[in-house]
């Protein structure tokens, strides 16, 4: 394995850590964890207050099913938006039995547990050979800003990020029926948190028959376990969701994964770029550096590999596994357009790992301190960026609660449970007014999400949204919207709107809309500046006339 010696006994544990930091003695185990432990919930806690707006989807979600309506958006439509069932279920536990504040600072505190058990996990991750060793690079992982933002925005990403680490921890053991099952039940878990995980029921037992080529009993018994494991629960979840949601796939999929695939793949192919350049005023260099040790580590082992060396194999086929994983989705999706990178963040789990490979490769002669020195500059770089991460994530948190959660508080309190409200942010604003809602982007909407055209640009959707008549339409307005002339969006100049969004423009621009809807409130996430656009939730009720439609409901009605 090209590696230096390194000592398994407890013995080991009085060697000095700057000579010895790969060793798997008890004493550095345990510094490094606690090292990383404390780095990573010190940084996390930058973001104890922080939520993107699409979290509070599952949220409503979940609070719908607590409630005893079913996992719904709304009460009379069945629609799947939601991106992880698995995680819809877990949050709807504490919604069922607590209130709204106590049930968000659980969703935290599970996701801070949750990581926190990852970096034991890594921390203790085996070698592709014998012997044991001490991952010093979960320090790096710990502090590293993406992984960070991501394991605190309340979405599932910790959740998956684990279970792919499970995952390949799995795939390290010997082909039994038992751990055959082991895997399969969390590929399962994986597809239930996100269905883009669904090639993991080729992918894995493909590295297995290779790795294991000729014991041929051992991996039929192994595949026969894995098959049980996986197929139960993921075809009881389609059959479900057919027999629901009348759909073969998640409404997401119809929203975003459809429209000009080459498009999708310039989209995806920018934001994976972006992904390794994201700051270019504190690189994202921890990201380079084990990206080439993980390459290192790989090429060392070439001959291996190629031999199909049955440990090698599954060890370095199973992180490279999750990797591809993680960036093929991203480009074929056309990636997360949040911008916070949630779509590549779990590589970054598997890619450290790597890098600890390669790094402890070369930890031998002068290649030692090539190797601390790249240690020491993945962890500047990792704080300097967390520190740009925050800067530019805090604004957004304010915002979410001085425009998006106050709107729906105060749309709670001042309209009637009947109204329609229809809204492209729909994800706080939903939650906290408890409103049926028109989701404008059509994640939670199964025809806006089936209208022919692109994602947010459905030549359809303002027929739709007008048809449907709502009582309110919210719009991303990109400067004020002065109403001191008393008017409405049609008087004079002091009413101006720039959609945000092309869905905002076309509805802003439509004469129906005009004509049947006046200005009532503003709310501000981001004042407007120099060279430099604002964000206000504009509110807009309709005129007072009966609505000429009933709500719409769900495909199966």
């Amino acid at each position: 394995m090209h590696e230096a010696p390194r000592s398994t006994s407890s013995g080991a544990s009085g060697a000095s850590l700057l000579v010895a930091p790969f060793t798997a003695s008890p004493l550095h185990r345990v510094v490094f964890l606690a090292v990383a432990c404390f780095s990573f919930a010190l940084l996390w806690s930058d973001y104890s207050g922080y939520w993107l707006d699409d979290a509070f989807i599952t949220f409503r979600y979940a609070k719908h099913l607590a409630m005893g309506l079913g996992p719904v958006f709304n009460s009379a439509e069945r629609v799947e938006g939601y991106t992880s069932f698995l995680w819809m279920l877990f949050a709807a536990l504490p919604l069922a039995v607590s209130s709204v504040a106590t049930s968000l600072a659980s969703y935290k505190a599970f996701a801070l547990l949750v990581s926190l058990w990852m970096l034991f996990r890594v921390v203790r991750f085996p070698s592709p050979g014998p012997g044991e060793t001490t991952r010093v690079f979960v320090v790096v992982l710990a502090c590293q800003p993406i992984f960070i933002l991501n394991c605190g925005d309340g979405m599932e990403t910790p959740l998956l990020m684990l279970l792919m680490l499970e995952t390949a921890l799995a795939l390290q053991r010997a082909p039994t029926t038992r751990n055959g099952g082991l895997c399969g039940a969390l590929v399962a878990a994986m597809v239930w948190t996100r269905p883009e995980a669904l090639p993991f029921l080729a992918a894995a037992p493909a590295l297995i028959a290779v790795a294991y080529r000729g014991s041929g009993r051992s991996v039929r018994g192994w595949m026969s376990g894995f098959v049980l494991a996986a197929g139960v629960p993921i075809a009881g979840q389609e059959i479900f969701r057919v027999l629901y949601y009348g759909a073969l796939w998640p409404n997401t999929f119809y929203a975003k994964a459809t429209g000009d695939l080459l498009a999708r793949l310039s989209r995806g192919g920018v934001d994976f770029g972006r992904f390794f350049f994201a700051n270019p005023w504190s690189p994202p260099a921890a990201l380079w550096v084990m990206s080439v040790l993980a390459l290192i580590a790989t090429w060392r082992v070439r001959a291996q590999l190629v031999a199909k060396h049955a440990s090698t194999l599954c060890w370095f086929g199973a992180l490279w596994l999750m990797i591809v994983f993680r960036v093929s989705f991203d480009i074929w999706s056309g990636s997360d357009t949040m911008g916070r990178h949630r779509f590549l963040a779990p590589l970054i789990v598997p890619l450290a790992i790597l890098a600890d490979e390669g790094a402890r490769m070369l930890w031998r002669g002068r290649a030692r301190f090539v190797v601390a020195a790249a240690f020491v500059l993945a962890i500047g770089f990792n704080v300097s960026g967390h520190t740009v991460h925050v800067a530019t994530t805090r604004p957004y948190a304010e915002g979410l609660e001085r425009a998006h959660v106050a709107l729906g508080g105060w749309l709670r309190e001042s309209q009637p449970r009947d109204a329609l409200l229809a809204i492209a942010d729909a994800g706080a604003v939903p939650f906290f007014s408890e409103l049926e809602t028109v989701d404008l982007w059509g994640l939670n909407d199964a025809t806006i999400a089936r209208l022919p055209g692109e994602y947010g640009e459905r030549p359809g959707m303002v027929d739709y949204v007008m048809q449907r008549d709502p009582d309110l339409i919210v719009l991303w307005n990109q400067r004020p919207f002065l109403d001191a002339s008393g008017g409405d969006a049609t008087s004079g100049t002091q009413g101006k709107l720039l959609g945000g969004q092309a869905l905002d423009h076309a509805i802003a621009t439509d004469a129906r809309f005009r004509a049947r809807y006046r200005f009532v409130r503003e709310f501000v996430f981001r004042e407007e500046r120099t060279n430099f656009p604002g964000y206000y939730l504009d509110v807009f009720e309709r005129r007072a006339t009966p609505r000429t439609t009933p709500p719409a409901t769900g495909p199966d009605s």
